[in-house]
């Protein structure tokens, strides 16, 4: 992963691992500077901050469902169960891969409005639990399978 990096060219293995932890301190630090200064520069707020969070976490459950299916099919494939795969995919692609779309424009809206600073809490928060209806939907319909 170092090793076409310059700060680790002339590193063994002991000073690597002390070189890493120290570029790590080093960006914890540095992130926390730049969250403060931005802040100052934007006049972000802890509702922005929190806007932001929402728009991190659904981004991330999004991102997890979509690749956690695709470990789900490599897995089958891996250990040759290939029908098992197909129905897999078949599931992803007739029944996921609306509910992800359908949360992508969802995030997408979001971004929209945490960068103009119109977020809708209650539409939002109905939009979303419709999202979550549709989950719970299709994870009765595969335990039930």
């Amino acid at each position: 992963m170092c090793k076409d990096a310059d700060w680790a060219k002339d590193a063994n293995e002991k000073n690597l691992h002390l070189l890493l932890t120290q570029r790590w301190l080093m960006a914890v630090l540095s992130g926390s500077c730049l969250i403060t200064v931005g802040m100052k520069s934007y006049s972000l707020d802890k509702t922005k901050d929190t806007e932001l969070e929402l728009h991190y976490l659904l981004h991330k459950e999004v991102k997890s469902l979509d690749v956690g299916m695709m470990e789900a099919i490599l897995d089958a494939v891996d250990e040759y169960r290939d029908d098992d795969a197909h129905l897999i995919a078949a599931f992803k692609d007739d029944h996921l891969a609306p509910l992800i779309r359908e949360q992508y424009t969802l995030l997408a809206q979001l971004e929209d409005d945490v960068a103009n600073s119109t977020v809708d809490i209650a539409w939002f928060s109905s939009q979303l639990n419709a999202v979550k209806q549709k989950q719970a939907e299709l994870a009765a319909l595969v335990s039930s399978n």
